[in-house]
């Protein structure tokens, strides 16, 4: 089930909208852009109504100052507002807001606007892109840009599916035991050996110019930008 998550210091809309996305997505719920900030970077959200009125900030900033972090994880913004002026508007368009709704508002609209960008971003996603590694997640294929060329790197199955995993969660610090339970699921007789063998095969096929894969020191592995 896609997940949204809401930054908005009015409870009330907070539960108009989990009581209108029962069934349709799931919805975690924020007041302050610290809490909703760490959320977001522990795990993976398919779009965030943003207040740009919030208490502890203006919310066009705070999207301003994060746009590449959501624009790497695919993550949609909605912005919600009471302001009516086109500026407004335009400023959130082009900073890559997917829609701005006014207040106030009919509930059902807003939920139709939600479900309209999550259902588009379903018919849009056969590929995933981490700068210079895309993912085809039709195929299962990866391919790597060099000096302006995609080339395909051959992968196993399990190997594109541990490298996607790495890829949605970057920044993430992954036990082996949590790796195997992700990846490779309920498979049997399979060890934390094998976590090892898999990443060290991703590291020599892919040399990205911009991540990695590191080793976490007593927790296991991280995808990460290069410093």
């Amino acid at each position: 089930m896609k997940k949204v998550l809401i930054l908005d210091d009015d409870v009330e809309i907070h539960e108009i909208v989990s009581a209108y996305a029962k069934g349709s997505f799931e919805v975690s719920c924020f007041e302050r852009i610290d809490r909703a900030m760490q959320e977001l970077k522990e795990s993976h959200f398919d779009l965030v109504i943003l207040d740009i009125g919030l208490e502890d900030g203006d919310g066009i900033r705070f999207f301003a100052e994060n746009k590449e972090f959501f624009a790497q994880r695919n993550c949609k913004i909605l912005l919600l507002s009471g302001e009516k002026s086109l500026s407004k508007k335009l400023e959130a368009f082009h900073l890559g807001a997917v829609d701005y709704v006014v207040k106030p508002f009919e509930p059902l609209e807003l939920i139709a606007r939600v479900r309209a960008n999550l259902s588009s971003e379903e018919q849009r996603q056969e590929w995933y892109v981490k700068k210079d590694i895309r993912f085809n997640l039709e195929s299962g294929t990866v391919f790597l840009e060099e000096e302006g060329e995609l080339n395909e790197v051959p992968l196993s199955p399990i190997e594109f599916k541990l490298m996607i995993f790495f890829a949605k969660n970057e920044g993430r610090a992954f036990t082996r035991e949590q790796l195997l339970d992700k990846v490779w699921g309920e498979t049997l007789h399979v060890s934390e050996r094998t976590v090892d063998q898999h990443v060290s095969k991703l590291r020599k096929k892919i040399k990205s110019q911009f991540y990695e894969i590191r080793t976490s020191r007593a927790l296991g592995y991280r995808f990460t930008a290069l410093k």
